[in-house]
Parts: structure tokens; sequence; C-alpha cells
């Protein structure tokens, strides 16, 4: 049953291509039908645009005609011309319909209607002989049979032109010719008449204009080889002897021996372009002749394909046939084949490409993959890319040259698991020693590598916390310690010891002790970054390695001392264990290296070291042992419990540098900085204290403190001059500092706009979005901003255009050498920009008069420094002031 099966799959494959192909070919000759369809269509609506260019061409003569010889008053010799030409005209007629009856019954009912109004051009025809119509009636008759032919003309050459644009030249010239022959039969009215008509002659000339427009729009329009035609038949002489005739009526010159000239030089213009569009005619019909020659070839090939094709098929039927039968001879040495196959170790046999072809049970428990879900696919389906390029090469390398591999790798399974296999892969050859397939087998020793990993992990680690044990955190230390040296890195080694650990043990046992020091691996293991090294010595002794914590070594004392209060911070709270409320402290070593240190046991050693001298000390602390830097930490923090004591004592203060106008010398405002009235160190400067006061993050208190000073002193000596207060950066983004500044200046009695508060480009660029809206919402209420120290930042004139500043300060360093071309032109472009910008421009540290001589060149608006007044204390600002006002 199976065998039939398969039998009647294998027929169903080689039919359906069979089908298939039957199916294309079908379309292909449906399509060739179709186009010979096409084809013969503008082949036939080509012929009839040609018969109606006949028609048009005749009746445009008998116009011309028509309009001499109903002017012509006494007797007539154009009689027999006119009877000859309107017969001309009939037999014009009669083609053109008898090509329409037999043509294609496609064509739209209005050419029939049109042929209808045709047939009464007899009963016009008569009036003519007889005189009996005017020469408007019979020029209006005319043009509508013209008009008629010429909708046929675009009817055919839009519904049956498969490119519309390829005789689009023929309706141009059929319009051209068209009033061509208007032009004729005016022309020949006017010299055969005896009064001269103005009407007709304004005619004359709206005719010659479209004769002009169609000719360009046809010389536009159509091909190289149309121009040529075109060319072949259009003479100059011609155009010019009609333009002689068409002036010589307007400007009535011409009498009625000038007719028969006229009337045939006009004859020979409309003949030219008639024989114009006949001949284009003709090479589109010898084209269309081409083409359909080609379609009935390819349709013959198609059918001479369509045959062979049967053919094929039924050879193609034969041979499977025939391989069916070979197919029985080997089922019953695969059916044996296939019970050794499934044994317990996968299996998956694959072609020379990797594609598989067979695969056992036991492939599919340990992959995942049924065997439907492999077959026909490669084999690095189960591809893990945990081995780079060169391994799988050595693989195949291998397997080609001995025909075998053995190995490890990581497979892939369906879920997405890696897992390794032990894999052995053989090649299969046949009577002639090629390689015809190959079969891997494998089986899942990912237990083993647990066990393995285990074992390691047990080796490398503290069984209690799961830490590094001591001699995996030397191993590891020796190699940062290589790093530090080779790329200069800042490292930290904590040697911690948990203080009274004994007593905590003999008190609560040694079950919470165990427990104490999990909690306390634990919080070291959360504190420290991911990367950093955390591990268990000994029984109470704990290490953490903090790697590049800084890029200098104050930067590496003040991160390692963040990381101890940290610590710290963290063993305020008592551990609750069984029903206990611990508490413990730690006293902590701390060694920054590389420090000229031989080896890593010196680094040990020392923080060791000072892991004791933290103990002496009183326990639960921390002490570097690098004497000058714990130096250097005990000054600064004196320098923090002297600056928490200034606060409490009001020791800041705050002084005035004004601000002057750069060509007048007025003073147009201020700035106010601190300084630190110091008890036993005299008056102190900013840079001796601001950056400790930031660290600390007493800045903002300092700050409301200035601006409380400026306001108090706007109130209180009516001052009506700009205060700057300086604000730290980290100030703009607190949430709530918009606010409280508004709050403070809304209880003082001045106008906010007085106030100016000066910003450094750091504070710009960091968060700037929320920065411009803080500024803007304070600029609402009146306070003016400036950017402090502008040039020595990031900012950009982007950043400057979306900016709401008022004021641009240029640093002090530009102007320090006025005889240096860059600072010079630096700060031109600072000045040009700001003026730009709609900015005021102040530029600080001014204190030659060569540096506000250039100043003043440049045309900068304010300046302050030292050549006008250093910062002075309140009642110096105030002589400033009153000296300024005296003057």
């Amino acid at each position: 049953m199976r065998n039939n099966t398969s039998r009647y799959k294998l027929y169903i494959l080689f039919i359906l291509p069979i089908f298939f192909i039957s199916y294309l070919l079908y379309l292909i000759l449906y399509h060739k039908y179709n186009d010979l369809e096409n084809i013969n269509t503008f082949n036939s609506s080509a012929k009839i645009i040609k018969t109606a260019s006949l028609l048009l061409h005749e009746i445009q003569l008998e116009r011309g005609i028509s309009s001499g010889y109903i002017v012509k008053k006494e007797e007539n010799p154009y009689i027999k011309k006119l009877l000859w030409q309107q017969s001309q005209t009939d037999k014009a007629f009669i083609a053109l319909q008898s090509i329409l009856d037999k043509g294609d019954k496609k064509l739209d009912p209005i050419v029939s209607e049109i042929v209808k109004k045709l047939q009464k051009r007899k009963y016009i025809q008569e009036k003519i002989l007889k005189k009996s119509i005017s020469f408007d009636e019979e020029i209006q008759y005319y043009s509508d049979i013209n008009t008629k032919l010429l909708q046929i003309i675009y009817i055919l050459t839009s519904k049956f032109n498969p490119d519309r644009d390829s005789l689009l030249p023929i309706n141009i010239l059929q319009h051209f010719t068209e009033y061509a022959g208007l032009e004729r039969a005016i022309i020949y009215n006017q010299l055969l008449s005896n009064h001269f008509n103005e009407n007709l002659a304004k005619k004359l000339i709206y005719l010659k204009h479209e004769q002009d427009e169609r000719k360009r729009e046809f010389l536009n329009s159509t091909s190289e080889e149309s121009i040529q035609i075109y060319n072949k038949y259009y003479q100059d002489s011609i155009a010019k002897e009609l333009n002689i005739c068409r002036e010589g009526i307007l400007n009535k010159n011409l009498n009625h021996n000038s007719a028969k000239r006229c009337f045939q030089v006009s004859t020979k213009h409309i003949e030219a372009l008639f024989l114009i569009a006949d001949d284009i005619l003709n090479s589109y019909l010898q084209e269309i002749s081409l083409t359909q020659s080609k379609v009935q070839y390819s349709t013959y090939f198609v059918l001479f394909m369509s045959f062979v094709s049967v053919l094929f098929s039924i050879l193609f039927m034969f041979i499977i046939r025939n391989l069916l039968k070979k197919e029985d001879q080997y089922m019953q040495e695969l059916l044996i084949a296939s019970y050794a196959f499934d044994a317990q170790e996968a299996m998956a046999v694959t072609d020379l490409d990797g594609n598989v072809i067979k695969v056992n049970k036991a492939f599919s428990q340990i992959t995942g993959y049924s065997s439907s879900e492999v077959l026909g696919k490669n084999i690095n389906i189960l591809q893990s890319f945990k081995h780079d390029k060169t391994f799988y090469k050595y693989m195949w390398d291998t397997l080609k040259k001995s025909g075998v591999w053995n190995g490890e790798i990581y497979n892939r399974r369906k879920n997405g698991e890696i897992y390794p296999e032990l894999l052995s892969i053989t090649a299969i050859k046949d009577s002639y020693g090629k390689t015809i397939n190959y079969i891997a087998q494998f089986i899942d020793i990912s237990d083993i590598k647990k066990a393995q990993k285990l074992a390691k992990f047990q080796a490398e680690h503290d069984f209690l916390t799961g830490l590094l044990n001591r001699r995996s955190l030397i191993r590891r230390l020796q190699e940062e310690f290589a790093k530090a040296k080779r790329h200069h890195f800042q490292h930290a080694f904590l040697f911690i010891d948990i203080d009274n650990f004994k007593n905590l043990n003999d008190t609560y046992g040694h079950e919470v002790g165990d427990k104490v020091i999990v909690a306390l691996s634990e919080k070291l293991t959360s504190i420290v970054r991911e990367g950093d090294i955390v591990a268990r010595l000994s029984g109470d002794e704990f290490a953490i390695v903090l790697l590049n914590i800084g890029s200098s070594e104050e930067d590496a004392v003040d991160g390692s001392k963040k990381v101890c209060q940290k610590i710290f911070e963290s063993l305020k709270e008592d551990l609750h264990i069984q029903n206990h409320s611990i508490s413990f402290g730690l006293s902590v070593g701390v060694k920054l290296f590389p420090d000229g240190e031989k080896n890593i046991n010196d680094i040990v050693s020392h923080a060791d070291k000072a892991m004791y001298q933290a103990k002496k000390t009183g326990k639960n602390s921390f002490v570097f042992f690098d004497v000058d830097i714990e130096e250097k930490m005990k000054s600064k923090m004196l320098l923090e419990e002297e600056i928490l004591q200034a606060f409490e004592n009001d020791e800041f203060t705050f002084f005035f540098q004004a601000k002057v106008d750069v060509l007048t010398g007025e003073i147009q405002g201020a700035e106010m900085l601190v300084r630190w009235q110091h008890p036993h160190k005299g008056v102190l400067f900013p840079d001796y204290f601001i950056g400790a006061i930031e660290e600390m993050g007493h800045i903002h208190k300092l700050s409301i403190k200035a601006l409380h000073k400026a306001c108090s002193f706007i109130e209180t000596n009516q001052y009506q001059k700009t205060l700057a207060v300086n604000i730290s950066s980290k100030e703009l983004l607190f949430q709530n500092f918009e606010d409280e500044v508004i709050e403070i200046i809304s209880s003082y009695d001045i106008n906010p706009m007085l106030i100016e508060l000066e910003i450094t480009e750091t504070a710009i660029i960091e968060e700037f979005d929320i920065v411009v809206e803080k500024i803007k919402r304070l600029q609402e209420f009146g306070i003016q901003f400036s950017i402090d120290d502008f040039g020595t930042g990031y900012s950009s004139i982007e950043y400057l255009q979306e900016l709401p500043i008022n004021t641009l300060k240029i640093d002090k360093r530009f102007l320090q050498d006025c005889s240096n071309n860059s600072n010079k032109e630096l700060i031109q472009i600072m000045i040009n920009m700001a003026k730009v910008l709609k900015m005021k421009i102040i530029a600080e540290g001014v204190e030659t008069q060569k540096q506000l001589q250039f100043l003043q060149e440049n045309r900068c608006e304010l300046y302050q420094g030292f050549y006008f007044s250093k910062a002075v204390d309140e009642e110096s600002f105030k002589s400033l002031l009153k000296k300024g006002e005296e003057k």
C-alpha cells in the first residue's frame, strides 16, 4: 500500500509540472492571439484614417472651387472643374463608407452617426451648383463635414491605437490641413469677389496663426522620420507664394487675375500636407505589417513548443515507470537498514551540501525537531553560533580528508536552548570510493557539562556565600593588576572585616553567624557596580576590588569613599535573623593601586594594615593606606567642617563688580561675587571653597542667600540698574527652582527685570529642553539671563538660536593677550554673533587700556574688570555709583 502511494506521489509530482507548462503555453497563446487581434484592429483603424484623410482632402478641394464658383456672377468657367471635383469627393466618400461597412464592429456608434450626416452632402452640392447658397453657408457646411471627419480620425487614433501618441501627428496634420483648406476657400472667394470683406480678412489672419501653431505642434510632437517626410514634401517656395497671396488680399493689392495663381499655390500647400500625412500613415502601415508577421511567427513557435512539451511529457512518464520498478528492489534493503538506524544514539543522514535526508527518533528527542521539520533543510539549523568560521572550516577539511570527524560541539535545540553534544561525522562512499552522503551520530552531554561546571564553580567560589574565594580573588587580582599597570587604570582594593564577629558568634550561635555572613555578602554585591569584584577571604573577612574607579588619584579617592559610605549606610538598620535584631560594624582598609607595588601581595598587605588602622581608630570606619591621600582627605574633611561652621556664623558675604559701558564709561549694572570672611584666614575667594560647597550639596543654599542679598540691596538703595547673581548649573534642574526664585523676588518691592541670573554653558547643554522651559518661565516674570564664560564650553549657534538669553559674557581668557590674532578674531566673531542674535555682549577681565580700546573698536557694549574696578564691598560700590551720578 505504501509503495503504491509513493508511485502516485511521483506521478503527481511529474504531472504537475506538465500541467503547469501546458497552462503557461495556453496563457502565451492567449496573449499572442490578443496581440494579433489588437494589431489587426490597429491596422484596420489606420486604413480607415487613410481613407478618411483622402475624403477630407477631396472635400477641401471641393470647398475651394465652390467658394470661387458661388461669387462669380457672369458665366462661370469653373463649372466643369467643380463637377469633376464633386465626383472625386463622391468616390472618396464611397471608399470610406465601404471600408467602414467591412471594418471592425467595435467602432464607436458616433462614427456611424457621422457617416449618416455625410450622406446629406448631395443636397448642399446641388445648392452650390444653383448658386442658391451664400458663401458663409457654404463655408459652414464644409467646415461641419470636415469637423466630423476629424472626429472620426480622433476616435480611431484614440480608441484603437495601442500607443495614442504614435498617431498624434496625423491628428495635428489634419487640423493643419483643415485650416489651410478654409484659408484657400476665403482667398479664392475674395479674389473673385467684387467686394472686400473685412471679417474674412480677419479670418485669414486667424487661420494663418492657427496653421503656424499646428506646424510648430507637429514638429515638436512627431518623430525624426516624420520630420524627414515633412521636409520632403513641404517647400518654402510654396509658403512664400502663399504669404504673397495673403498679404495681397489684406493690402487689397490683388485682383481677379491673381485668383488662379493663388488657388494653385494654396492647393499645392494643401496637397503637400496631404502627402505628408499619407506618407506617415503608409510608414505606420508598413510597421504594422512587419509587427503582424513577427507576432504570427512567435505564435507558430509557441504552438511548436507545445507539441514538443507533450512529447517530452510522454518520454518522462516512461522513464519514471522504469525508475519505479528499480525502486522496489531497494525497498527491502531500506526496511532492514531502518531498524538499525533507530538506535539510542541520535543520527542524521545528509547529502553532500548538508541537507537532511533522514533522522531517527533519538535525533528528534534531543533536538526537539520532528522528522518532517528537518527533512530537506540544511543541518546548520542546529548551529548555535558559539563556534567561529575557523572551527567549521577545520571540521570540514578533516572530514573531506579522512572521511571522519569526532569532537565536542555546541548546537541549538528547536526551543532555542544551546546544548553540548559529542558528535561523530562519517562520510558514506559508493563502490567507486566517491562520497555520496554524510551520517552524523551524537549524544547530549549537557548533564556531564553541568557536573563539570558545578565542580569548577565549587573550586573557585565560597560554599556559603557563592562569592569568589581567596584563590580566585588572587587570580583575578593578578589579572587586573597587570591591566592597571599597562593602561594606567586607578583601582581600589577594600579589605573588610566584621567588628567583634567572634562575640556575635558566641552570643547568637554559628547558624546566625552564617546568616549574617550571607546577608553582608548580598549587601556588598548590591552596592558595587557590575564588573567590580567581591570575594570572601575567610570567616569574617571580605574583599572588594573597585575597577577603574577614577581617571585620577583624587577621583579614585572620592569614588572609594562613596562606596564605603554606601556600605556603612546599608548597615544602619538592624538585621532580623531568627527573632534577633542584630547590628554590627565593619572596619575597612582601602588601598589604591597601582602605586609602586611590586606584586599583589603588597596590595593585600597594605589594605590589611589600613583595615587594622581603622579598628584602632574606633572601628566601624574606613582608612586609606596612602599617607598623602589620607592627609588630603583630612584637609578636605576639615574644609567641609569649616564651611558648615561658616554657614552657621554667616561668614559668607557678597562683593560687587561694576559692569561698565565701553564707550561712555558709565556703570550699567553689576555682578555680585561671593567672598568668605574666614575668622582666621581672612577674605577667601570662591576658587577656594565653591567646589567643596557644590560637592556637599549646599550650593543652592548659597545661591538663595545671594538672591536675597541682591533683592534687599535693590529695594534698600532704590537701585535701578541690573544686578547679576551666579546660579550653579545643577540648580536649574531642580524641580521647583523657578517657583522658589519667583517667590523670593516677589517678596521684595522691586522690578524683576533688575535681576539677572548668570549661568554657564554646561548648564545649557545638559537637559537642554528642560533648561529652556525654565528660562522662558522666569523671563516671562521679568528676570534676565546671561551666559557666563562664553566660549569655553560647547554651545553651538543652534543652541543659541533656540535659547531665550539676553546677554553673552566673553570669558576673560580671550582678552589676556589682545596681540594674539586668534583671540582677536574669536572675540570679533562673538561680538558679531551676539548682535545677529540680538543679545547684549559684555567682556570680563578687562585690565588694560589696550584691551578696552580693542573692545571699543569692535563695538562691544559692556565690560567689567580691574581696569575700572575690582570687586568691592557694598559701601565701596555705593561710592562708585555716587561718583558716576556726579559725572
